[in-house]
């Protein structure tokens, strides 16, 4: 399974070690910016010779809650990669899953940083999957 913790350090590794040249990095490493999860897990595919599925990403929920409660999950569609650090800065998730009369909505995007976050892999009785 593909995780966005494995996909920084990966990255972070890679650029900060002499292995790669700055011709070899993948373009989105060369600048500061939003990059689509496809780009970069299809990039790692390429780097590693792997054939994760990079058709979604991955599903994550807020870290720390009130009572560990989950008010959301979603899915990472971008990435803000600061080329100035080597490591991605904020995630674009969009809204999948929702408490009902909560503060979120279906296919709202909210933007957290990476250790905001943690992998979403249970859910809750009141969680519904939006359509």
């Amino acid at each position: 399974m593909k995780t966005i913790s494995f996909l920084v350090l990966f990255f972070i590794v890679e650029a900060s070690s002499g292995f790669a040249q700055s011709t070899d990095l993948p373009s989105w490493m060369k600048k500061s910016g939003w990059v689509e999860f496809y780009e970069v897990c299809e990039s790692m595919n390429e780097l590693n010779g792997t054939k994760n599925d990079c058709s979604e990403g991955n599903m994550v929920t807020e870290k720390e809650t009130l009572f560990n409660a989950i008010y959301w999950a979603g899915e990472v569609t971008e990435l803000y990669y600061s080329k100035t650090k080597s490591e991605f800065t904020r995630l674009k998730i969009k809204v999948k899953w929702r408490v009902p009369r909560g503060d979120y909505y279906c296919g709202q995007i909210l933007t957290r940083k990476p250790e905001d976050v943690k992998d979403f892999t249970k859910t809750s009785l009141s969680l519904r999957k939006c359509d």
